[in-house]
């Protein structure tokens, strides 16, 4: 049987904006710095708890987004030393599984295409695998980065004669677009499949759970899933399916992952993901891969992955996946927990002794006594670790994602409410959801130690506002200018 699958409000000064934040918040570390080694008494440890800036920097950009980077690094690290040939020879029954609305939007608009109907007559011998586009979602932020320079055009498909848009880009910007074409997609795809092909459809339809197949005979009941994401639908499928050989068209990373840590529950002999171009054609290997893995490692990749870094956690400041995954072959197992049953206190803690390892830390524990260390050293607020109450809420979104991931086998996975885990609602009532970056106030509120005069006489009443406070003056005082001015000085 051949079964084929298809399976921040930008600103126009946010630049200006971005720079502001960092010189403020700058100022704050360094007059801190300054003063410490004043000789003020600064109780560090405490005062560091704090993240000393408005936000995370070294999980969040200054305008609230989580920081994004790059996913292609991980997929060369797992393959590298594997051959990734170009063409493959098929063994024995085969089944192509292919993300569809990825497929929609590499293909674009054809040019010879004027309807909707002759677009869908290009899917005519594959199978459409979608995402699904909640209001409520997580990886919101994400889709509406990839479009915010875009303004989305509604074209409602009530049949195969609406004449496609002039501008696919601005039609493929909108979700209700996407809905609209996947369920389009799916009804052409089953009313219209060739005798001599088995077409199953699954995540198109207006009931997302519903699967479909062209063939009465086959069974399609255990592709009912309710799933968000048509990463995971494709792992479902992968596992599901009988054939002797399963290829996966995908040029996402994580489905490289996805199907890496899924293998052992997938009954094919040979699994492969194609990627690249027609013209750079890339095959990989899924089982090579998974047996070059660091042993005892499979359970903690797809954490690790979402601990450094994926569409709905944040990427962490000055620290690659490439780097980190020195750190992961020598303590993956601190990780391997992370995405089953609930987020306990070991959890975080043993996700918390990860970061330390990755910022060469490894001997501490506690984020919030690593940044001790490099304190006196930096004037870059994001070479800090983030503050354990901010990483503490990026483990949250890592362990929901996680979730997502590792149930990929599970028709009606079980997750929980994303207002528990890391997430907020844009506004009260609302369903636009986006991170909580931290919950703490970013300054104690006693934190005198960063106080300055601005003195131009000899700081000597209880006008001075150091003297006030009983502190000595420091460098980024205004009587600083003329070192023979203050007669408020630290003698040490």
């Amino acid at each position: 049987m051949l079964l084929l699958s298809i399976r921040c409000i930008k600103s126009p000064k946010g630049a200006k904006r971005k720079n502001t934040i960092l010189r403020a918040d700058r100022s704050v570390l360094q007059r801190l710095i300054v003063a410490y080694g004043a000789g003020r008494e600064v109780d560090l440890h405490n005062v560091l708890s704090h993240e000393l800036m408005s936000l995370p920097i070294s999980l969040a950009d200054t305008n609230g987004k989580l920081r994004t980077g790059q996913n292609a690094l991980l997929a060369d690290v797992l393959t590298r030393g594997i051959e990734c040939p170009s063409a493959i020879d098929l063994q024995g029954s085969a089944c192509l599984l292919i993300d569809g609305m990825a497929l929609v939007a590499a293909v674009g608009k054809p040019a010879d295409a004027q309807t909707f109907g002759a677009y869908a007559d290009r899917f005519q011998d594959a199978v459409l695998r979608a995402d699904r586009y909640e209001k409520s979602s997580i990886k919101a932020g994400t889709r509406e980065r990839r479009t915010r320079t875009i303004r989305p055009v509604r074209r409602v498909i009530e049949n195969k004669n609406v004449p496609l848009p002039n501008s696919w880009s601005k039609f493929l910007a909108l979700p209700e677009n996407k809905e609209n074409l996947a369920k389009f997609l799916s009804e052409h795809l089953i009313a219209n499949a060739p005798q001599e092909k088995v077409i199953v459809v699954a995540g198109g339809f207006s009931d997302g759970k519903e699967a479909q197949s062209s063939n009465q005979l086959v069974d399609s009941s255990l592709l009912c899933a309710d799933h968000e994401e048509a990463d995971t639908r494709l792992v479902l499928h992968a596992i599901v399916n009988s054939c002797d050989t399963v290829v996966v068209s995908a040029r996402d990373t994580d489905v490289l992952l996805l199907l890496v840590a899924h293998l052992p529950s997938m009954p094919s002999a040979n699994v492969w993901m194609m990627a690249g171009t027609a013209a750079r054609r890339k095959f990989f290997n899924i089982r090579a891969i998974s047996e070059n893995h660091p042993a005892g490692s499979l359970s903690a990749l797809l954490p690790f992955h979402a601990l450094t870094g994926c569409d709905t956690t944040s990427y962490i400041s000055n620290h690659s996946k490439l780097s980190a995954w020195k750190t992961f072959q020598d303590k993956h197992y601190l990780l391997a927990w992370l995405g089953e049953g609930e987020l306990s206190a070991n959890k975080v803690r043993d996700a918390e002794k990860f970061i330390c390892a990755i910022y060469t830390c490894g001997h501490m524990e506690s984020v919030n006594d690593a940044r001790v260390l490099p304190f006196s050293k930096t004037k870059k607020p994001e070479a800090l670790h983030p503050i354990k109450d901010a990483l503490e809420l990026h483990i949250k979104r890592v362990h929901d994602q996680s979730l997502v991931w590792k149930q990929a086998s599970c028709q009606d996975p079980i997750l929980p409410n994303p207002d528990e885990m890391g997430w907020k609602r844009e506004s009260e009532g609302g369903s636009k959801l986006v991170p909580l970056l931290m919950t703490k106030e970013p300054i104690p509120n006693a934190c005198k130690e960063i106080i300055s005069c601005s003195c131009k006489s000899g700081c000597t009443t209880l006008r001075c506002g150091c003297k006030k406070a009983n502190l000595f003056c420091t460098g980024v005082c205004g009587c600083s200018v003329d070192e023979k001015i203050s007669k408020n000085k630290c003698d040490k």
